[in-house]
């Protein structure tokens, strides 16, 4: 009698153990398992010490208003009388019609949008305390970038071809005015 409860013993062990392998193999051919690893964020920098001489034309430039002053262009920088700023309404143009493009294709999910969103407004509110204005202005720009993409993702916004076509006559309007000047200054009011 012991003979035959082991013979049950071991055929059920084994049955069981055919089950989980044939379960084994089911699971690995239908789930493909990918192998992972801890990603960690480096920032790394090249510098060139050097001694050199620099040698500049300046002139004083007298300011009647209030409010925070920063440049708008590159020190030494030659530009048409307003074309920066029909640069930056190019440069808005160009991030709409990009939205606009790849609002089809793109695979992005709301909770990263939000994310984008969230992170881009933390860096923003820090680089506003730090008083760094040159990022400020390319946080603002990146948050409307994302703060559009939400609108085309949630559907409050199916296109932008009307800010398109206006920004695009206001780029035209300050392309085709006369003068030049060989720098600006923006006043952002406090």
């Amino acid at each position: 009698m012991d003979k035959l409860l082991f013979k049950r013993i071991l055929v059920a062990a084994l049955s069981l153990l055919a089950v989980v392998y044939v379960a084994y193999l089911l699971i690995s051919a239908n789930f493909e398992m990918y192998p992972t690893e801890n990603a960690v964020q480096v920032t790394v920098t090249d510098k060139i010490f050097t001694n050199a001489f620099i040698v500049r034309d300046e002139t004083v430039l007298t300011n009647n208003t209030s409010g925070v002053l920063s440049y708008s262009c590159a020190d030494g920088e030659e530009v048409e009388a307003d074309g920066e700023t029909a640069d930056a309404l190019e440069e808005k143009m160009e991030a709409l019609q990009n939205l606009q493009k790849n609002k089809s294709t793109s695979a992005v999910g709301i909770d990263t949008i939000n994310n984008s969103i969230n992170n881009i407004l933390i860096s923003y509110i820090t680089n506003v305390n730090n008083g760094d204005i040159s990022t400020v202005i390319n946080s603002s720009s990146k948050l409307v970038n994302a703060i559009n993409q939400r609108q085309l993702y949630t559907g409050k916004n199916d296109d932008f071809e009307i800010e398109i076509a206006s920004l695009q006559s206001e780029i035209n309007e300050l392309r085709n005015s006369s003068g030049s000047s060989i720098g600006s200054i923006k006043t952002d009011k406090a």
